[in-house]
């Protein structure tokens, strides 16, 4: 990987420089941007800064994308342009981003959109999604499920206990982009500054931003998935959200092809995690100002409350140690009352890493450990291996379609930094960044 970029952009685009407040602790090289500017010219210097990343990165879905996704990816990239034209109407300016991405990595968009569909190609159900009025069915790429998926096993904590508020999160993914990572520091048109670390060519999707929001979030399999705007974009735009009523408003946007998990959490205390499908989203809330009870809302106009220790599902989602101290988790299965109508993964290492990160997290809260080395702890977790929370393959060159942990983030949300970890946490050193 190269080392991290303290250049300039070529002309037209901005400064891609060190980011400030960063702790150099050692550890595998990281590509670091920051830039301000412009969606285009954002993505832009993401696209030059990276460009040999990207390149890598297409070059070897080009190869491999029949493996992963079990459709070849000339086939896959001219699928990405009915997705794309509802991004480009509903989203243009994260569309102009990836333009961007496009025009500094010397890429073309429909090529860049195949992993940004990532979701849309590789996110298999059991059964094939049913016809939906008024709009047609994404197309079927893949038979029903004869194996696990592969790629999406990501885990989600927050704790906000002993006046600290932190929340965790492994990204795992395709091995091939464990080595692709790159750090962002972002400032948007409107003024929103986030800190990240995500692989290359993708759009960032999870973050700490300036508002004071720690946002992570898992991919599930929901059954009604569709055309409309891709998963990626949705997220990347949830990042920048002010709140998180705006985030909910838009994670739920009625224009979306698929579901997926969103938790966040605020530096004043709340919480919110919200699971969609296509076509519904529950949710379920702590107020800060009373953490010992949550709201759920499965149904527009329709709530019920949870109080005491469990927030949700008793023992593995959340809950209270009745102190004012709370936990959650999150992994790749519906988990909300409501959406198990949607679900299209049945596999048990979704459900058994939610009840090691909930054990782990309820453990910790009840001794008081601090907030900070309990969420880590969990992200670098081999019970059950190998399909532990910290992930990887099996021994020897891993195949085109098994995952690994590709990136491990922790944000501390009183300090507002950002401790962000290429690869998985439990062999790598976290490199904290600051505002």
């Amino acid at each position: 990987m190269p080392a991290a970029s303290s250049g300039t952009g070529s002309a037209g685009s901005p400064p891609v420089r060190q980011p400030s407040g960063r702790a150099d602790v050692g550890g595998p090289p990281l590509l670091e941007v920051q830039v301000r500017g412009s969606y285009r010219e954002i993505g832009r210097a993401v696209g030059e800064a990276a460009r040999p990343l990207i390149a890598a990165a297409i070059d070897y879905y080009r190869r491999h994308f029949v493996a992963m996704a079990g459709i070849d990816f000339a086939v896959a990239e001219r699928r990405t342009a009915e997705y794309l034209a509802y991004a480009s109407r509903h989203l243009p300016q994260h569309v102009e981003e990836l333009e961007g991405m496009a025009e500094g990595s010397r890429q073309t968009v429909s090529a860049l959109m195949v992993p940004n569909c990532g979701e849309e190609f590789t996110c298999f159900v059991e059964a094939r999604p049913p016809r939906l009025p008024g709009r047609r069915p994404a197309p079927d790429d893949s038979r029903p499920l004869d194996r696990r998926p592969a790629a999406p096993a990501c885990t989600g904590v927050v704790v906000l206990s002993g006046g600290r508020h932190i929340v965790g999160h492994n990204m795992d993914w395709y091995a091939v982009d464990v080595d692709k990572n790159v750090l962002f520091d972002v400032t948007c048109p409107g003024g929103t500054r986030f800190l990240t670390i995500a692989g290359v060519p993708y759009l960032p999707i999870l973050g700490l931003s300036s508002h004071g929001i720690a946002y992570v979030g898992n991919s599930v399999y929901s059954s009604d998935a569709r055309l409309g705007v891709p998963n990626v974009f949705v997220r990347r735009w949830a990042l920048e959200a002010p709140d998180l009523a705006s985030l909910r408003e838009r994670v739920t946007f009625a224009w979306r092809a698929r579901g997926s998990n969103h938790t966040a959490a605020m530096r004043s205390g709340g919480l919110i995690d919200i699971e969609t499908s296509a076509t519904a989203a529950a949710e379920i809330r702590v107020d800060a100002a009373a953490p010992a009870a949550a709201g759920v809302r499965a149904d527009p106009g329709a709530s019920a409350a949870a109080t005491g220790r469990p927030l949700a599902d008793p023992a593995v989602v959340g809950g209270s140690d009745g102190r004012g101290g709370v936990w959650y988790a999150h992994s790749n299965h519906y988990t909300l009352p409501g959406m198990a109508r949607f679900e299209g993964y049945w596999a048990d290492e979704s459900r058994a890493r939610l009840a090691r990160a909930g054990r782990l997290l309820a453990e910790g809260v009840e001794r008081g450990d601090d907030a900070f080395d309990l969420v880590a702890r969990v992200l670098r977790d081999h019970a059950g291996a190998p399909d532990a929370i910290c992930g990887h393959p099996p021994d020897g060159a891993p195949r085109p379609d098994q995952s690994i942990t590709v990136a491990s983030m922790i944000c501390d949300l009183d300090a507002m930094r950002l401790h962000a970890c290429p690869g998985p946490p439990c062999s790598g050193v976290y490199r904290e960044y600051a505002f």
